[in-house]
Parts: structure tokens; sequence; C-alpha cells
């Protein structure tokens, strides 16, 4: 049988939802994580948390973002952090 190489660096749908799973689920992960995949190069495997880029850390990228998601969706959050990121 042959692989499709696509295949080495994706997974199911159910797997590339898990880490979203674990993300909302799990009371002990720290404000402004992120959790991926765990294998090669964050394509597939099982959660774990994982570096965030320094340039997702930025603050005024997270505000227009936020901003962004909520004039889509046609509804405002107060209350929550809008952006500020982690660290």
């Amino acid at each position: 049988m042959v692989t499709s190489p696509i295949r080495l660096i994706s997974q199911s749908a159910e797997a590339g939802a898990l880490p979203i799973v674990r993300a909302a689920a799990d009371q002990d992960l720290a404000s402004g994580s992120l959790v991926g995949p765990s294998g090669l190069l964050g394509t597939r495997g099982t959660p774990k948390v994982v570096p965030i880029f320094s340039r997702a850390k930025t603050t005024g990228l997270g505000e227009r973002l936020w901003t962004q998601a909520e004039a889509v969706i046609g509804l405002s959050m107060p209350g929550f952090d809008r952006g500020a990121g982690p660290g």
C-alpha cells in the first residue's frame, strides 16, 4: 500500500480537534498558553503545550484580531482579555 506524502504531515479531523478540546477543558493550563500537536513540525500528534512565536505575543496584533473577530460575529465581549498576549 502506497501512503500519500500528505499523510505524513496531516491527521484526521478528530485528532486535529484534540488540541482545541484540551485548551478548552484543561483547568491547569496557564492563561496565554498555546496547545498544539506534539509530533514532527507540530503538524500531527497528541496535544501538548507548544511555544508561541514572538510575533503572536504582540499586544497590538491581538487587539486588532479581537476587534475584527467581534465585528465578524456581530458580538462584543467586554471583560475578556483583548489580546494582551502571554509574557
